[in-house]
């Protein structure tokens, strides 16, 4: 058995958290391999570019998710929000 629901608005603090965490997870594993590709090729720019990863993608993770979030109510606000069909998980 399923239901629609609408999602009419999005916390903030909460995607933001989540898109930091999501984006820090994103930024160790590239800046990771790109700072072992410049150790290997002792190139000097692609290792400042794998610090800036590890640094920057968790704060613009953070800033996209609070800004994707505080767009997305205003629009929602004013022209409704997105359908969702939730289905009851089968008990055995």
């Amino acid at each position: 058995m399923s239901r629609r629901v609408i999602l009419s608005q999005v916390d903030p603090a909460s995607l933001s958290r989540t898109l930091g965490l999501f984006y820090t997870v994103i930024g160790l594993i590239v800046g990771t391999v790109m700072l072992l590709v410049a150790l290997i090729r002792s190139d000097g720019a692609a290792a400042g570019v794998a610090f800036l990863m590890f640094f920057l993608y968790p704060v613009l993770g953070f800033v996209a998710g609070w800004f994707t979030a505080t767009l997305f109510n205003a629009i929602a606000g004013r022209w409704g929000g997105v359908g969702l069909e939730l289905e009851e998980p089968d008990v055995a």
